[in-house]
């Protein structure tokens, strides 16, 4: 759950909420749970395969300001607009490897 701005939409999500964890609840005999742990990464580790440029095109000040916003969910790889050159197109599928070992969006 994230922050919200207005009562309503605070509502929305509770109510979101509330139907995930029961809908949860009726199926828990038809899980099968998953023990293993997701891997960690840091924002250094998103670092070493960024383009350094600073371009600043995610909105963000520096690359290292965006691997923190990526680790956060706050920020996608496909907003990183000098991943999509094909001269760090090998860091992009070494990212694309990273992020989906912590199940971060793409």
């Amino acid at each position: 759950m994230g922050q919200v701005l207005y009562e309503e939409d605070a509502i929305k999500v509770l109510d979101y909420l509330t139907e995930l964890i029961n809908d949860t609840w009726e199926r828990r005999t038809n899980i099968t749970p998953i023990h293993e742990r997701k891997g960690e990464i840091k924002a250094k580790d998103i670092l070493n395969y960024l383009p350094k440029t600073n371009c600043r095109d995610c909105g963000l000040p520096t690359c290292f300001a965006f691997a923190l916003a990526l680790l956060k969910g706050q920020k996608c790889l496909r907003d990183c607009s000098p991943l999509s050159k094909s001269e760090f197109a090998e860091n992009k599928d070494a990212l694309l490897k990273l992020v989906q070992t912590v199940g971060l969006e793409e």
